[in-house]
């Protein structure tokens, strides 16, 4: 509602810096708020540059599906930290039964940089590689990565067994290389 909007954009706008006031959200979070509370606090924390790792895996294994996809987009800042519990929770997510939060997994990979979310990524396309959508939008991310990406892709044995799948991930690598 307009309370909470408010409250979070006074926080982000107005709480950088201000360690009483992450140290408020950090103590909601931490009393496991209704899921709309968990929605906004984790919005809010990462508006701040400010959550922890334990905060996005909880939120990660809630029960709630917009507590979950607000953790999956605020998981993206720990996947460029290097947070290989982050990258391995996402994975999780992935393997549910969620297709719109499997799509943002893969969006959430592509923009992780870090190695623990490159080798997520390539497990990540592995799994969903027969997917053409699930192809697309996590290679929207990599550009200027993907010689690194198709290294790791490589040296993977399930991923030398012919498939549709597996050789569209290959000519997608070629794509990128090619245009850097």
């Amino acid at each position: 509602g307009w309370w909470r909007d408010r409250a979070q954009r006074v926080f982000v706008e107005e709480g950088e810096g201000d360690s009483e006031a992450e140290a408020a959200l950090h103590a909601y979070v931490a009393k496991g708020p209704s899921p709309m509370g968990w929605v906004h606090a984790l919005w809010s924390l990462d508006g701040l540059n400010s959550s922890k790792e334990s905060e996005i895996l909880a939120a990660l294994a809630h029960s709630d599906a917009r507590v979950v996809h607000t953790g999956v987009r605020t998981a993206e800042r720990h996947l460029k930290l290097g947070s290989e519990a982050v990258a391995e929770a996402l994975l999780g997510v992935a393997a549910g039964d969620d297709y719109k939060l499997r799509r943002q997994v893969g969006l959430s990979l592509g923009e992780g940089n870090s190695k623990a979310a490159d080798a997520a990524l390539v497990e990540f396309l592995a799994a969903y590689c027969g997917d053409e959508d699930l192809r697309r939008i996590t290679f929207s991310g990599v550009g200027g990565r993907e010689r690194e990406l198709l290294g790791a892709w490589l040296a993977r044995e399930d991923v030398l067994e012919k498939s549709d799948g597996r050789s569209r991930v290959l000519r997608d690598f070629a794509r990128g290389i090619a245009r850097e």
